[in-house]
């Protein structure tokens, strides 16, 4: 059954005036439309429900389209304008899923600038040295500037 039959029967339903003929009829009998004004319930485009479209996954991770029952990201531009790619460096287009997968990807996130996760490895930016460190606001206003167990410190 389609949503604009479904949406048809409803109205005629909640109006209580559904009469075996077509007709829409009122409490005492009276008809009140003919078939057509059912129908032309019918005709009412009723939007798509985009379920990814709003959806936080598509904000955050870029994954805005709807696929396979799932929300998933279907373009490099989807990545790009994600919060997971400001932030992260998740800016490349990797099976349905957006990932770090450059140096480029990462420079430009917050988390390069801010705690110098860097370098790409393995879809995620990660610290790799102390250049990444030095190159961050935690060397510079921390004194943080030497990579140990992935992490800048002093």
């Amino acid at each position: 059954m389609s949503a604009r039959t479904t949406l048809a029967i409803l109205t005629c339903l909640a109006l209580g005036a559904c009469a075996d003929d077509g007709d829409l009829r009122s409490e005492s009998g009276v008809p009140t439309a003919s078939a057509n004004a059912l129908a032309a319930v019918a005709a009412v485009e009723i939007p798509e429900i985009d379920p990814c479209g709003d959806a936080p996954a598509c904000a955050y991770d870029g994954r805005c389209d709807f696929a396979d029952d799932r929300c998933v990201a279907a373009s490099e531009e989807a990545c790009r304008r994600s919060l997971g790619c400001r932030d992260w460096g998740a800016c490349s287009l990797v099976d349905g899923s957006c990932e770090a997968s450059t140096n480029e990807d990462c420079r430009a996130s917050y988390h390069c600038k801010n705690h110098g996760r860097c370098t790409a490895a393995a879809g995620r930016c990660v610290v790799s040295g102390n250049g990444d460190c030095r190159r961050s606001r935690r060397c510079r206003y921390h004194d943080q500037c030497e990579e140990r167990g992935g992490r800048c410190v002093r």
